[in-house]
């Protein structure tokens, strides 16, 4: 089936109720390359460097029009496939494949040079709708309501499996791998390979009384969560998204080739740390990691400390309890120099002073006899005596004064699986963004808009960040919301089905 003809499914769906979506979505999926299909609508799509202004600027000399003509229909439509679908403009006759599309969809628009002519005929080529929704996934935006549960149940659906089926058989393949196998009528393998991600075990705050009998204590660093594969000479560095980063991390890398073991897929973290060894500031991992030259990011010092092992030599631990799995690793010094500072049993309270003196975050708590969970969050985080939430930016307003040009304070929302949209609003933040910050989310917001009332812009769920604050509060009328708030960090290393829910929001009450 035609990229033309998702675009028309694509209109069906919008702004459909989430079982409606589920439904039509199922029903349609056999029409289509269901690969590709999934790629497409999980945005599993290698990054093309293109951003909204830049999108624009092409658009434009797309159609031979002045730049100010797309600027009013964006303005008026906030959104700017809607733009697009309102030029007047001839519609191409050339159908297209969702193979195409997303190769397309996936090529390296940071030189026009090189790819400008190649979007610009195919661009032109299609019918209206059919550029609408290219220009909406093409910047990364699609704004189908959408998300990854919907399009999991759809799938489920569709092949006759339980949706706990679908997800179990994603912590180990993506949702495209997934379907490929369900329509070969086999099921996705789980087993451990060099090279093939597993979604990383988590952690959320636990009261006391639900934390293992048998445990292990863990420093909790300041840093980014990577999983690390060695075969031989062949090393990947994976982040917590399944992405390959070896190009942000060759200094790593080449510590990980020292160890005399060359089998193993480890499961760790990377921070940021000053001359003295001593943890820094989290935000110069951002350096680190967005640099565009190596010149640049090893400006920052970053150390790599192991809290996992799940498969070493030949054999998969997944299965095994933490301390098998630890065990696996202390034959070897160099890998033992690099593991987490830890402790079995004992007082967690010293263990934790220990760990706050030392400058890290805090401490977590494991079950010494369980085994590896990916995706799930099993493990429990225990810090300083406040509330941290991972939450998602639903909405804005413009401030005041001097900041009456940038969104200054947000609307921030918490997942929700019992509500359409699927979160619900916690509160708002206004403290702890610097004015670049705030310059810089309002740009980034200003590219998501889907709506306006009453003085505060809606936006795409897609920004996540860390908040603090003194307390969870309950109003008389069930809401529940923060006291206090404060952005601690932008959490780009982390995705939407990661940020915490209305129930972790409600044991904290």
């Amino acid at each position: 089936m035609t990229f033309k003809k998702l675009a028309i499914l694509m209109e069906a769906l919008y702004e459909k109720k989430p079982t409606t979506q589920v439904r039509l979505l199922s029903r349609e999926m056999g029409s289509f390359n269901q690969e590709q299909l999934v790629k497409l609508l999980t945005m599993d799509l290698a990054k093309n460097n293109i951003a909204i202004t830049t999108a624009k600027k092409w658009i434009a000399d797309f159609f031979q029009v002045f730049p100010d003509e797309l600027e009013e229909l964006y303005t008026a439509t906030n959104d700017i496939g809607e733009a697009v679908y309102l030029m007047d403009t001839t519609d191409g006759e050339e159908e297209f494949s969702l193979r195409q599309i997303n190769s397309l969809l996936e090529m390296d628009c940071s030189s026009r040079a090189q790819a400008f002519d190649v979007v610009k005929e195919i661009f032109l080529n299609m019918s209206d709708v059919e550029r609408k929704w290219f220009t909406k996934f093409w910047i990364r935006t699609p704004n189908n309501g959408l998300g990854m549960p919907s399009i999991q149940k759809a799938v489920a659906n569709h092949y006759g499996k339980k949706v706990v089926e679908v997800k179990r058989d994603c912590t180990m393949n993506s949702l495209s791998q997934v379907v490929v196998y369900y329509g070969m009528g086999q099921t996705p393998p789980m087993e451990l390979a060099h090279g093939k991600f597993i979604k990383p075990m988590l952690a959320k705050v636990k009261p006391q009384d639900q934390w293992p009998s048998k445990v292990m204590y863990d420093v909790k660093y300041d840093g980014n969560r990577y999983q690390i594969h060695r075969d031989g000479d062949s090393v990947i560095v994976f982040n917590r998204r399944g992405k390959i980063v070896n190009h942000q991390f060759p200094d790593v890398i080449e510590r990980v080739k020292q160890y005399n073991e060359k089998r193993f897929i480890l499961d760790g973290e990377i921070y940021p740390i000053r001359s003295d060894g001593s943890p820094d500031d989290h935000k110069k991992m951002g350096t680190r990691v967005h640099s565009k030259s190596w010149e640049d990011a090893q400006k920052v010092t970053v150390k790599w400390v192991i809290f996992d092992c799940l498969y070493y030599k030949d054999a998969g631990l997944l299965n095994m309890d933490l301390e098998t799995r630890l065990q696996a690793v202390d034959d070897e010094p160099l890998m033992v120099e690099d593991l987490s500072l830890r402790q079995i049993g004992g007082d967690f309270l010293a263990f934790y002073n220990r760990a706050i003196a030392d400058g890290f975050e805090g401490i977590m708590v494991k079950d010494l006899e369980g085994v590896y969970e990916p995706g799930k969050r099993t493990w429990v985080k225990f810090k300083p005596p406040r509330i941290d939430l991972d939450v998602v930016i639903l909405g804005a307003e413009y401030g005041e004064h001097s900041k009456k040009n940038v969104f200054a304070t947000f609307v921030i929302g918490v997942a929700d699986p019992t509500t359409d949209s699927g979160y619900t609003e916690i509160g708002r933040v206004g403290n702890g963004f610097t004015d670049e910050e705030l310059t810089m989310l309002t740009n980034k917001l200003r590219r998501i808009i889907t709506g306006f009332n009453k003085e505060i812009y809606s936006f795409v769920p897609s920004v996540i960040i860390e908040v603090t604050a003194d307390a969870v509060t309950k109003n008389k009328s069930g809401t529940f919301g923060l006291r206090f708030p404060r952005k601690v960090r932008f959490r780009e290393d982390k995705v939407l089905s990661e940020i915490d829910t209305i129930t972790d929001v409600i044991n904290m009450f």
